[in-house]
Order: C-alpha cells, then structure tokens, then sequence
C-alpha cells in the first residue's frame, strides 16, 4: 500500500514538474517574441525618423527656386532687348490708367485686368509699328482668356508672316474692344469720366486696329474690296467692330 502511495507521489511529481517545463517553454517563446516585437518598433521609429527629417530637409532647409509669373512667350526677346514700358507711348490709356492708383482701386481684378490689358494694347503697338518686325515689347504680356482669343505673341507672329485670316483679326480686336468697354464701365467708383474713358479707349483699340490690319494681312488692298462690294457665295457675314449694342 506504501509502494503505491509512494508511486503516485512520483507520477504526480513528474507531472507538476512536465508542466513546470511547459510553461517555461511558454514563457521562454513569449520573450523571444516580446523581444522581436521590441525590435520591430524600434526600427519603425528610426525609419519614421530619418523620413521626417528628409521631408523637413526638402521643405523647410532645401533652396527653391522663386516662383515665376507665367506667361505665353511665341517668339523669344533678342538678346539684350528689354521689354519696355510701352503704355506711356499712348496717353489716352495712360491717362485712365493714372486714374486707377487709388489704394481702392489696386485692390480691384477688374483694374488689375484692365491695366493688364492696356499695357498689352500699346504694347503690340509698339511691336507693329516697329520696322524690325520683331516682338519685343510684347514677347512676356501674359494670357488672360477673359480679353484674349489667343496669346498676343501668337498673334503677333501672324502678322509678321501675313498669315493672319482677317476675320480671326477682326474677332480679336473685338474682344480686346467689348472686354475693355465693360471694365471701363466699372471705375465710376473710383472717379473715373466712364463716358470720357471709354471714347478714348474705343478710339485707341480702332486705331490700333487699323494699324493691325495694314500691319497683317496679306493683301489690305483685296480686303478693302470684300469690305465694299462683298463675298459673292456670303462666306462671311458683315461685322462691326466692337458690337452694334456697345
């Protein structure tokens, strides 16, 4: 009866003790895997580290280059050429322009356009009237498609090379004209003679526009002739500058 005692002793001895190892087993594994997982963190806040400080690096330190006002450039400037301040050469716009300094009126996009628009204005002037048949004074004017068909340079090269389909021309002038009418329209508010602003502007855009028409197209002599006796097949419709209704 002892012996039998004493071998149960002994077989639930060698149990609690296989267990024992077990778990040791267990825990061993666990801290292993604990120490892995210790190990995989580390080394994703090193990465994220070093990630951080490259994105910091390429914001914060890293040189960039200054931001430039885009333009459409269709001929470039010869060398050593300066775009010049052409505006002045025209002193009915000029003399509207003189009359939008106002800090009120510097803060208007209508004013920022219609300044826009007169520089571009006299300064294809300048460019057509020149007999170096060369665009200098507008070669940066920028595109803006609320007064432009197309970017000035673009058209500009037309005329140098009498490519320029007189209707194409006559819609551009329109536009340049019904879109500087309606801003003029405006600058009441900033004591602008609206009435005197816009006789003067009309009569500038007609001249320019004439100059524009001898300046390019092909034969202004033919064109003359259409305008009297008119498209025998009414290719094209009779059209007044600047809109019948401004």
């Amino acid at each position: 009866m002892f012996g039998a005692i004493r071998d149960l002793f002994v077989r639930s001895g060698e149990g609690i003790s296989s267990f024992g190892e077990k778990i040791g087993s267990v825990n061993s594994k666990l801290h292993f895997e604990n120490n892995n997982f210790s190990g995989s963190l580390i080394l994703l806040l090193l990465f994220s580290i070093a990630f951080i400080a490259v994105v910091a690096y390429i914001f914060v330190y890293k040189p960039r280059k200054p931001a430039e006002t885009e333009g459409f450039i269709g001929v470039p400037v010869a060398e050593g050429a300066v775009p010049v301040d052409c505006i002045n050469s025209i002193p009915e716009l000029a003399g509207i322009v003189e009359k939008l300094k106002s800090a009120q009126a510097q803060e208007s996009e209508d004013v920022r356009e219609f300044v826009v628009l007169a520089g571009k204005l006299a300064c294809m002037k300048t460019d057509l009237v020149s007999d170096a048949a060369m665009i200098r004074a507008s070669a940066n004017q920028p595109y803006m498609n609320t007064h432009d068909r197309q970017p000035v340079t673009e058209t500009l090269t037309q005329c140098f090379s009498k490519s320029m389909p007189p209707r194409d021309l006559e819609l551009i002038f329109d536009l340049y004209m019904s879109r500087g009418v309606e801003l003029i329209k405006r600058f009441g508010v900033f004591g602008v003679d609206c009435a005197g602003a816009e006789r003067a502007y009309r009569g500038v855009v007609g001249g320019i526009y004439e100059v524009a028409k001898g300046r390019c197209l092909a034969n202004p002599a033919a064109k003359k002739l259409i305008e009297v006796n008119g498209v025998p097949h009414g290719d094209f419709a009779a059209y007044e500058l600047g809109g019948a209704s401004l």
